[in-house]
């Protein structure tokens, strides 16, 4: 036989071969492609069902801290008792400062907008803490604070904090 004969018949047994195994390695690696997609699509799935669950805990978290931040709520909690009213005004502030550098993270899980109302609702809090005690002067006590306190929150017709509440349940019912 002569080399081209030769040639020739070996071309015929491994250029099936070789087209055999590129196509198998084509679809090896497709497989692998979409296994790999899969899996990333299940990752995302399991990432997203995390994330909405700590988005949901944040929003519980803000609306527990409005709400023990609210003059009732922090007064009850810290009764004046005898204290003075600048023991007093100092608890109150130093509580609501905690509880709010305790939740720090939660905006993390929160819109901006959102956010903004929750930190704006803390300092009017204060705030209004602060030009209570300005206005009582440093002969009243920590009770006087406490009932001036109240006094004046109701008679706002809209609060900070009911207002970052709303805000965070019309937020919460839109996006899930």
């Amino acid at each position: 036989m002569s080399d081209i004969a030769l040639l020739y018949d070996l071309l015929k047994v491994t250029l099936p071969l070789i087209i055999l195994f590129i196509a198998f390695w084509l679809m090896m690696k497709r497989m692998a492609k979409r296994e790999d997609d899969l899996a990333t699509l299940e990752l995302r799935k399991q990432n997203r069902k995390e994330i909405v669950s700590l988005q949901l805990q944040a929003y519980e978290r803000l609306v527990l801290f409005l709400e023990r931040i609210s003059p009732e709520s922090l007064i009850i909690r810290l009764q004046p008792d005898n204290k003075s009213l600048r023991e007093y005004q100092m608890q109150l502030i130093e509580s609501i400062r905690t509880e709010y550098e305790h939740n720090l993270a939660q905006q993390l899980y929160v819109s901006e907008k959102n956010w903004e109302a929750v930190r704006m609702a803390k300092e009017s809090m204060v705030k209004l803490i602060n030009s209570e005690a300005e206005e009582l002067g440093k002969a009243a006590k920590g009770i006087d604070l406490a009932r001036n306190v109240i006094e004046s929150y109701h008679d706002l017709e809209s609060t900070p904090i009911h207002e970052a509440i709303r805000q965070l349940k019309k937020d919460l019912r839109r996006n899930f």
